[in-house]
C-alpha cells in the first residue's frame, strides 16, 4: 500500500489540515472503523451510519488521521484531521492518484459466484 504523510494526503485530496503533525506517517487507508489499527488513516463516509460517528473511536485505536468533511473535535491533538468538501470524491482522488503514479496493475474478478473466495486467495 501507500506510505504517505497527512501532508501529502492533504494536498492528494485538496484537503486543509486542521490538525495532527504534516510528517506524520499512513500506510493503509479505511472507510471502515472496525478495520482500523494504529497508524492507518480514516474517511469518515455518510451513508447508513455517518462515519463522523466513529472519528473518536479510531483515533482510540491508534489511526495516524481521518478525512472528514465537517470540523470536529478530537483528541489527542496530535491525531491528524484534514477536512474536504466531501470525504466520498476525497477518497476516489486518492485512490486515482495513487494509482496513477504506482503504475500498479488493477484485475476485476466479475461473475455470479465465487468472487469473494477468489479474492481472499489473492
Amino acid at each position: 500500500m501507500a506510505r504517505l504523510t497527512l501532508s501529502e494526503i492533504a494536498r492528494l485530496t485538496e484537503g486543509q489540515l486542521l490538525q495532527g503533525s504534516p510528517s506524520a506517517l499512513a500506510e493503509h487507508f479505511s472507510f471502515d472503523s472496525r478495520t482500523i489499527g494504529r497508524g492507518d488513516f480514516f474517511f469518515a463516509l455518510t451513508g447508513t451510519r455517518d462515519g463522523h460517528e466513529f472519528v473518536a473511536e479510531v483515533a482510540s485505536k491508534g489511526a495516524v488521521g481521518a478525512c472528514v468533511s465537517r470540523e470536529i473535535k478530537v483528541r489527542p491533538k496530535s491525531f491528524g484531521l484534514i477536512k474536504v468538501a466531501d470525504t466520498l470524491k476525497a477518497l476516489q482522488k486518492l485512490a486515482s492518484r495513487i494509482l496513477e503514479q504506482r503504475q500498479l496493475k488493477v484485475i476485476g474478478i466479475t461473475g455470479s459466484t465465487g468472487k469473494t473466495t477468489t479474492k481472499e486467495f489473492t
